[in-house]
């Protein structure tokens, strides 16, 4: 732990890269620490269509790959592990992960969010790998495999895409009447001969059945399917944040960003706090402005429940 970085940053999502590489363009020394996957949630994307210079859209993992490239260009260093604790001391701040421990002068929290997990009967009884919250943790090939994607917003039906360009077939069922998701979405998942929709209908609960996961729904169907994914919602992960914020701590990203979770928003919240703290490394830190102090604010407390845009539909 002898070394002490300029920043470090908490999760390699678009916010968190984008931050990085500016930061290292600037010859700051920064070190980006991941738990999961370099590329956050855009490994969950199936098409990503209004980030700007891409004419017809890119895939997520492809998005992903390209910006974790460029910073590596830059000069960025990553280390995949799970921060567990951050503290304040003399220099600025100690992170402390779950086998290493470093020093830093500033950090950028862009830890993004965490899926709802809600309780449906015997879903601890399900053997790993059975029931998923990402679409990514699926296996790559899904041919002549179906799974039950439950939710109802534009995540489960990106994810229903997904899981078919994989070679798999999806059954999306969601308790309300008509799909949260966009319009777009539910368009194209009804152009799809290998999704099936099932509105009003909600899970009531699974159990394994052989080389299956039975699961037991509302209108008292059970289907046979190799995966459940659970799409319900997002919440933010925000356990690192201080009241008060503590001079150099920067949370930006889809953790505190509400429902605006935008690859193209991240990595404008990224900019702006690499920005700042060049200004604060350099000396030249200046009082923020009435917007600034704004952002701060926002960022103190968690999200509430009513400024998350439920994919439970």
């Amino acid at each position: 732990m002898s070394r002490t970085w300029d920043t470090i940053v908490i999760g390699a999502g678009p916010a968190g890269l984008a931050a990085a590489t500016q930061l290292a363009r600037t010859d700051q020394s920064v070190l980006v620490l991941e738990r999961k996957r370099l590329g956050g949630l855009l490994w969950n994307a199936n098409l990503v269509e209004n980030y700007p210079g891409f004419p017809g859209g890119i895939g997520g993992q492809e998005l992903a790959s390209l910006m974790v490239e460029q910073a590596r260009q830059a000069g960025v260093r990553f280390e995949m592990e799970e921060v567990m604790e951050l503290t304040e001391d003399a220099v600025g701040f100690v992170v402390v992960g779950r086998e290493n421990e470093w020093k830093t002068r500033t950090v950028i929290l862009a830890a993004g969010t965490c899926p709802k997990k809600p309780i449906f009967r015997g879903l601890e009884t399900l053997g790993q790998g059975a029931v998923e919250y990402e679409v990514a943790d699926l296996p790559e090939n899904l041919e002549e495999k179906e799974v039950l994607v439950v939710g109802g917003g534009d995540a489960a039906f990106d994810h229903a895409l997904n899981i078919v360009s994989r070679g798999g077939k999806a059954v999306i069922c969601h308790k309300g009447e008509r799909a949260g998701a966009l319009a777009l979405l539910v368009r194209r998942a009804s152009e799809e001969k290998s999704i099936d929709v099932l509105a009003g209908v909600a899970l009531e609960g699974c159990e394994p059945g052989g080389r299956w996961v039975l699961a037991s729904l509302s209108s008292g169907e059970v289907l046979d399917v190799d995966h459940i994914l659970l799409a319900c919602g997002r919440v933010a992960n925000d356990r690192l944040l201080a009241e008060p914020l503590p001079r150099g701590l920067f949370p930006i990203g889809d953790m505190v960003n509400g429902h605006y979770r935008q690859a193209a928003i991240a990595v404008g919240d990224g900019l702006r706090a690499a920005m700042r703290i060049e200004e604060m490394l350099r000396g030249e830190d200046r009082e923020p402005r009435e917007d600034e102090d704004m952002v701060r604010d926002e960022a103190k407390g968690p999200m509430k429940d009513e400024d998350i845009r439920s994919n439970e539909g």
